[in-house]
């Protein structure tokens, strides 16, 4: 499938030319006539003989650039889901065919309402199967390691769509089953294991997969409910050791007062001796208890460490991401002594570069509100707009996007693209096409909106 992005009318557009057959001219003229909720609203033209079909993007952006640089977390899967379940559905009611949704990150957009748009294109049906593994395989890539329920969720799509090969709308409709279990009570726990009982989801030191504690491998939702029951069970493993003991407590003074024991005597009767015994293991258990509650909530608390092994073998080789957090190794203590009896800061030590290495400066140098601004791009992908959860660098200004233009770097030389903002991206005047990548070099004048930066 050929794309191409044109802007017309302060309108963005995606374009593609259209293979007309005869079995999908039902959907066309569905299409055409109908606009529905949820699909990215497209018109017909043509040009020299050819007909090309119009998708609006305008203020809009697709998932792999909402999520180029951010993880998915469980509210923004649940938004996606629902949004796309909502989509299916109205497909049903106007009998077109669900195969014809092109379930790729980069043409599912989401509105700056946050609601979902999918792209309907029906000439793509044979690849729809394969499509929706990847994306599939794109979710769990892109999903919070740090959200349990996030992971669990995403774990939950790629499963569901395996089971019912590739069917979107079967495997959606297992999803909202699992939300609506999770909004009742979850008294039968056999019930809940053994809907996960066949997932292998947890993995030992050197294997791969998702771990995840005894308590995590249940439906989403009922990590709240876990929580409040475990609180719980330990505030009445508490009460118990203490009656016990105060009980065995009891039963030692009434032998005492009973038989007018002396201290020489007081373990020659067998209440007393029983009282006695009762307290002591009641001591010992309430101490065990307390250490078996120690260990646990250590190990609990080791659990994002070992949820680095994020996914099953299966589903983990060439798409998962290298969740590993980067480790900042501290200065050895005779280093540090040495520096100090030598009175030498390492920071201030000149490095003597080697031939060759010098990079251009790569900085826009411009004015925001009237103040000097200097944006290094020391980091690509590099993605500026006013959108502070989702950019590098925010560009206060309402003629500017929420996610407006992006900065790559190739083969040493970095490019610049403007990512369907509304109001355009320039370079020394001429506007860029939406999605568009142009080479920029020194001394290039870039106009976000009305803002204009020069590039270093």
């Amino acid at each position: 499938m050929n794309t191409e992005y044109k802007r017309e009318n302060h309108k963005s557009y995606l374009v593609i030319k259209n293979r007309r057959t005869e079995e999908d001219d039902y959907d066309l003229k569905m299409l055409g006539s109908n606009p529905i909720e949820g699909l990215l609203p497209v018109s017909f033209h043509v040009f020299n003989g050819e007909e090309e079909l119009y998708y609006d993007i305008s203020t809009k952006q697709p998932l792999g650039i909402l999520y180029e640089k951010r993880e998915m977390r469980k509210e923004d899967l649940e938004k996606l889901f629902k949004g796309m379940k909502s989509v299916v559905n109205k497909l049903e009611e106007y009998l077109l065919d669900v195969e014809g949704v092109i379930p790729e990150p980069d043409h599912i957009y989401v509105g700056g309402d946050e609601r979902v748009y999918l792209l309907y294109y029906p000439f793509e049906k044979a690849s729809f199967q394969q499509n929706i593994y990847e994306f599939a395989e794109y979710i769990l890539s892109r999903v919070c390691n740090e959200d349990e329920k996030a992971v669990v969720y995403a774990y939950s799509f790629y499963r569901y769509i395996k089971e019912e090969n590739g069917d979107l709308q079967e495997a959606l409709s297992r999803l909202e089953l699992d939300e609506k279990d999770r909004m009742e009570p979850a008294d039968n726990r056999d019930t809940i294991k053994e809907h996960w009982e066949d997932v292998e989801l947890s993995g030992e030191e050197g294997e791969q997969g998702l771990y995840l504690d005894e308590e995590a491998l249940n439906l989403p939702g009922v990590f709240k409910e876990q929580e409040e029951q475990s609180c719980y069970k330990e505030f009445m493993g508490i009460v118990f050791f203490i009656v016990l003991g105060l009980g065995g407590m009891g039963i030692l003074i009434y032998s005492v007062w009973k038989y007018d024991l002396a201290w020489q005597s007081l373990f020659s009767r067998m209440e007393s001796v029983a009282g006695a015994g009762i307290s002591i293991m009641a001591v010992m258990g309430l101490i065990l208890f307390k250490g078996m509650e120690y260990i646990r909530n250590r190990k609990k608390a080791e659990l994002p460490e070992k949820q680095k092994e994020l996914l099953p073998e299966e589903v983990s080789e060439g798409f998962c991401r290298d969740f590993s957090v980067p480790v900042f190794e501290q200065p050895d203590e005779d280093e540090v002594k040495e520096d100090a009896d030598t009175g030498k800061e390492k920071d201030f030590e000149t490095v003597l570069l080697q031939e060759n290495c010098y990079h251009e400066q790569r900085i826009l140098r411009g004015r925001v509100k009237g103040r000097k601004k200097e944006i290094d791009l020391s980091t690509f992908p590099f993605i500026v707009g006013k959108n502070r959860d989702q950019v590098d660098y925010v560009l206060e200004d309402n003629s500017v996007s929420r996610i407006h233009a992006r900065f790559t770097l190739r083969d040493d030389v970095v490019y610049l693209t403007d990512l369907n903002s509304t109001n355009g991206t320039l370079k020394n005047g001429i506007r860029l096409e939406p999605n568009e990548m142009t080479m920029l070099e020194a001394d290039d004048e870039i106009t976000f909106g009305r803002l204009t930066f020069t590039y270093h």
